[in-house]
């Protein structure tokens, strides 16, 4: 038996299991319980990491990272997983490190080529982002991410807006279920000034992902240019009961949605 697997892959599966529905908390108690009798078992360490970064812990994700290059330093994935932690520590240059690293023991990682290109998003190589981008679709042109993310540069850096639908629809295309994509394609209607057509992308969003606030509240702030004020009012509500409340206070600032508590 190779030394890094578990004789029960039990409570391993469990840790996953928690943590693709969501459940991190529960998940690191499962991912707990196989270090415990397995502390050499890397991939262990690399879950309970992903749980630790989904909940916001990165310092915490990077040391079970760090714990699983240790054991395992020719996988190219811990070191692609670690690039994200530092990324959202605003660590890019060490992000990029990790990304060349995941390059090295493997040309043709695309999550290295994302990864990395969102990480020189930090540094505002936006070129060399779309290098990235253009590098990750080279190596698979089914990946919806890498669409999705080129085309967010080509909006926000670029302003390069029809370039920008397009790979966003392209993205959709790949992935028809991709409720960030329908949202970020209606943010750039919404900049041409196509309001009809941003708002179609804010309803299929929420209709994906009903906890989706950013959503509720843009299509609020589309249903107070169009006048209907009820409409307008229950959307930045409801955004600010799933946690976005900012629109609703400068509702509420000017007068506007006055009955909502």
């Amino acid at each position: 038996m190779d030394r890094k697997e578990p004789e029960s892959k039990g409570p391993l599966q469990e840790c996953i299991a928690y943590a693709q529905e969501g459940q991190y908390d529960q998940s690191i108690v499962f991912c707990d319980r196989v270090i415990v009798n397995h502390p050499e078992f890397a991939e262990a360490y690399l879950h309970r990491g992903n749980a630790h970064r989904n909940l916001g812990r990165y310092e915490k994700a990077i040391s079970d990272y760090d714990t699983a290059i240790a054991l395992d330093p020719d996988n190219e994935e811990f070191y692609n997983h670690r690039a994200i932690a530092y990324r959202k520590l605003g660590q890019a240059d060490k992000a990029i490190a990790d990304c060349n690293k995941a390059l090295e023991l493997n040309p043709r990682s695309v999550e290295a080529y994302i990864n990395r290109g969102n990480a020189y998003i930090r540094k505002r190589q936006y070129d060399q982002v779309i290098s990235d981008f253009n590098k990750a679709i080279e190596l698979d042109p089914l990946s919806a991410d890498a669409y999705f993310n080129r085309g967010l540069i080509f909006a926000s850096a670029k302003k390069q807006y029809d370039e920008a639908i397009a790979d966003i629809s392209k993205a959709i295309q790949i992935n028809p279920e991709f409720a960030r994509a329908y949202y970020s394609r209606g943010l750039v209607y919404d900049a041409k000034g196509n309001y009809q057509r941003a708002v179609i992308d804010y309803n299929r969003a929420i209709e994906i992902d009903p906890g989706f606030a950013k959503a509720y509240a843009k299509r609020g702030i589309f249903y107070g240019r169009m006048g209907q004020n009820r409409r307008f009012c229950a959307d930045l509500l409801k955004a600010c009961e799933l946690g976005s409340c900012k629109y609703l206070e400068v509702a509420r600032n000017v007068g506007a949605c006055p009955s909502i508590p």
